[in-house]
Formats: C-alpha cells, structure tokens, sequence
C-alpha cells in the first residue's frame, strides 16, 4: 500500500465502483444499454462530485455531494495528499470522513450483491 493508505483508497474507489456497476448490470440485462448507462453515469458523476472541476469552484449542495460520493471522496483523498488541502478544499482523511467513505463503499458493494442475487441468480 502506499503512504497513507492510498491504497485504501483504490480499494474503496473499487467496491463503489464494482457496486454500481453490478447494480447497473442487474436491472440493464442487454450489454450495449449497460455499458452506455455506465457511461452516461461516470460522466454526470464526475462532473457533480468535483472530479472534473476543483472542488472550490462547486456550489455548495454539489461540494456537500461531493464529499459524500464514495468515488469523489476517494479521489480527494489523493488530491488532497498530493496537492493539499487548498486544492482538495477540504480535510477527507479525517476519521469521521473515512470511516464514512469505506462504510459507504461497502454498502454499495453488499446492496449490489444482494440486488444480483435476488434478481439474476435463479434456482431451477
């Protein structure tokens, strides 16, 4: 892992991520509709949660949003040991924040698994 649990980070970007897409692939069965869903969601994502604009330059309810995103929250976290709080606009290696960011991951991930397994996995 790297300094200060930067991979934790990776690790939470990948449950959230995995989580959403499996929530995606659960209810969007043709495989061109869930690959343009995946996308058309990590493009409104990424622009709502302060990915492809600085943090700063947000409105507050899309700042707020941002720090709650687990994907966002992780990728300040990298913003934030590389570049600072100034850049990262604001403290998201904080306890409360982590805590807050992996809980959030692993909910995602485990509702996914549950959506699949109710809804794709059948017993014949």
């Amino acid at each position: 892992m790297g300094p200060n649990g930067s991979g934790k980070t990776t690790l939470t970007s990948i449950l959230a991520s995995s989580g959403i897409g499996i929530i995606i692939g659960t209810f969007v069965k043709n495989v061109n509709g869930a690959t343009i869903t995946g996308i058309a969601l990590a493009v409104v994502s990424s622009n709502l949660s302060g990915m492809t604009f600085p943090f700063f330059m947000l409105p507050k309810a899309l700042q707020a949003f941002s720090r709650f995103y687990p994907i966002s929250s992780s990728n300040s976290i990298i913003v934030y040991l590389l570049a600072g709080k100034d850049v990262a606009g604001y403290n998201p290696i904080s306890v409360l924040q982590l805590t807050y960011t992996i809980g959030v991951s692993l909910l995602i991930f485990v509702i996914s698994l549950v959506l699949y397994s109710r809804f794709c996995w059948r017993t014949e």
